[in-house]
């Protein structure tokens, strides 16, 4: 089964959401609804302009539409639409009837473009934002829809006073430094076409009759918070075990063998054969030859499968049992010979 494409748009009724990169539609990511409001996670990144489009596809409708675009928890623009507006003449989909935000504006002609911009964080009290309404807004876009009705055109008013002022918010490190990774930055100022005016209208609601949010992140914490797959994944080692496959031995591993026997002792039991030899060496070769095998066992651990592990560990206790019980042996027969040659 192939890949699904990822969604591009938050939908709520007739309305649907969504959010430009570089000029691009960008993937939304973790979409929830909660009461009012549609929440998804997108990627940011650093100083790549983006862009917000709304787009109402109602039919007939009975009040207009007041759309407000939040970011970093201040407003920064806002549309609203009669319900009597030509778009709602065009057919579903027309561009008549998307709203598209592309900066903060700063006159009737002029706007201040979004972007992605680097989190900016202070250890100094004094400096950091204070604001809590901010604090909790930065890293979201929210549009938020409110109904309104007795809609009438008029001249473009002025722009918001909080608008206007697009300075850098300084975040206290304590606060948002594991949980966010950009804030919005505005560009220079560029002409644009002259906004349209409502000289006055009734609300309907209160708050907002639905909120669509976008929370951006960059992509480590998108992959640390679960909500798209890491791009690099951690070999396990049924991985290794597939691309690098252990040669399978057709025999059990046998100890390697102590020094060269003499004719007399062939067919002796280890322990007499280290019993009848005076220097400890051979014992002391036996024991390191045991360790190295234990240790060549527990590496091998690390890359076999399951079903392998409880064999080696059972060779593992094996190998220490005979370690233990051979030193045992040469002590206690090499007890038992000097005895026989003290009665001789």
């Amino acid at each position: 089964m192939g890949d699904q494409k990822p969604t591009t748009r938050l939908s709520y009724g007739p309305f649907c959401a969504w959010v430009c990169v570089n000029g691009e539609t960008t993937p939304l990511y973790s979409l929830t609804t909660k009461e009012n409001t549609t929440t998804c996670y997108i990627q940011a990144e650093e100083d790549a302009p983006y862009s917000v489009h709304l787009l109402d596809d109602q039919e007939e409708p009975t009040h207009g539409l007041a759309s407000r675009l939040w970011i970093d928890g201040t407003k920064r623009t806002a549309s609203i639409v009669g319900q009597d507006d030509v778009g709602y003449e065009q057919m579903k989909g027309s561009m008549l009837r998307i709203e598209s935000f592309t900066g903060t504006r700063s006159s009737a002609t002029s706007e201040k473009p979004f972007a992605f911009g680097k989190l900016l964080l202070t250890d100094d009290v004094d400096l950091a934002c204070s604001d809590e309404h901010i604090v909790k807004g930065l890293g979201k876009i929210q549009l938020k829809l409110y109904r309104v009705s007795n809609v009438v055109s008029g001249t473009w008013s002025a722009v918001d006073k909080d608008a206007l002022d697009t300075n850098p918010v300084i975040t206290h490190e304590k606060i948002k430094k594991a949980t966010l990774s950009h804030q919005t930055e505005y560009g220079k100022e560029v002409a644009t076409t002259s906004g349209h005016g409502v000289a006055s209208y009734d609300p309907i609601d209160t708050d907002p009759y639905h909120i669509f949010e976008f929370r951006y992140l960059c992509r480590d914490l998108l992959e640390l918070g679960g909500h798209i797959p890491g791009s690099h994944h951690r070999r396990t080692p049924s991985h290794a075990r597939q691309l690098n496959p252990l040669p399978q031995p057709t025999e059990p591993a046998k100890l390697p063998t102590p020094a060269p026997e003499s004719s007399g002792s062939r067919g002796k039991r280890k322990s007499d054969v280290l019993a009848n030899n005076d220097d400890s060496d051979g014992d002391i070769s036996f024991q390191e030859s045991v360790d190295q095998e234990i240790a060549r066992h527990k590496a091998r651990i690390e890359q076999l499968q399951d079903e392998e592990i409880a064999r080696h560990k059972a060779k593992i206790a094996h190998l220490e049992g005979l370690k233990g019980n051979g030193a045992k042996r040469v002590k206690k027969e090499d007890g038992v010979k000097k005895e026989g040659s003290s009665s001789g």
